[in-house]
């Protein structure tokens, strides 16, 4: 990855100010129509279904360890 620190930090950039605008956007749209009541459900059923994609996403993480098996695809670099 050390030819590549780079760019993935200029992704994680673009989608962190992508998200802060579309949340903006979104958001306003949401009061300007209904109340704060309103963007505060829906932003809780937004962080719950993210919440869960997460979980899933990330199932394995907790095994990823230095006592992960080798048979998840973990492997390790020796000392430099």
């Amino acid at each position: 990855f050390s030819g590549s620190k780079t760019t993935i930090l200029a992704w994680n950039n673009t989608a962190l100010f992508l998200g802060i605008s579309l949340g903006s956007l979104i958001g306003g749209q949401v009061v300007a129509f209904a109340d704060f009541g309103a963007e505060l459900a829906i932003s809780a059923i937004l962080a719950t279904i993210r919440c869960a994609i997460n979980l899933a996403v990330t199932a394995d993480s907790a095994r990823c360890g230095p006592e992960a098996p080798e048979s998840i695809g973990v492997r390790r670099q020796p000392p430099l």
